[in-house]
């Protein structure tokens, strides 16, 4: 009898300078208590260099109430530097958990286009 394939992706991120002084880190897999303490500290490393963030949520299918808690914190410790979280890439379980915690409503817009950055936490829940 064959296997099935699992369809959970195995918890990851990536960084990268996408304009200057903005990184996107790339979220993939279930963002959950067991592992949002990877995330805080990738938030923490690219706000101690005063960079605006963009989370790509695109490959990520699930988070928890503590990775909108992270976000929440990165958010409010980004805004009083002056600097913005963005967020894209929201589908799903994602996208639902960020509108019923009230984050979607936040400074809701469309998708930003990576050559040029806008301000305020933007949850991208069009398209």
């Amino acid at each position: 009898m064959p296997r099935l394939k699992s369809a959970v992706t195995v918890f990851n991120l990536s960084e990268r300078e996408i304009w200057p002084g903005c990184c996107e880190i790339a979220v993939a897999g279930e963002l959950d208590r067991a592992v949002v303490g990877e995330l805080a500290s990738a938030l923490d490393r690219v706000a101690a260099q005063g960079l605006d963030v963009l989370l790509n949520f695109a490959e990520c299918a699930f988070i928890d109430v503590s990775g909108v808690e992270v976000l929440v914190r990165c958010d409010e410790e980004l805004a009083r530097q002056g600097r913005q979280l963005l967020l894209c890439g929201t589908t799903g379980q994602v996208r639902r958990m960020l509108w019923v915690t009230g984050l979607a409503g936040v400074n809701h817009g469309p998708p930003l286009p990576l050559d040029r950055p806008a301000r305020g936490l933007i949850p991208a829940l069009a398209g």
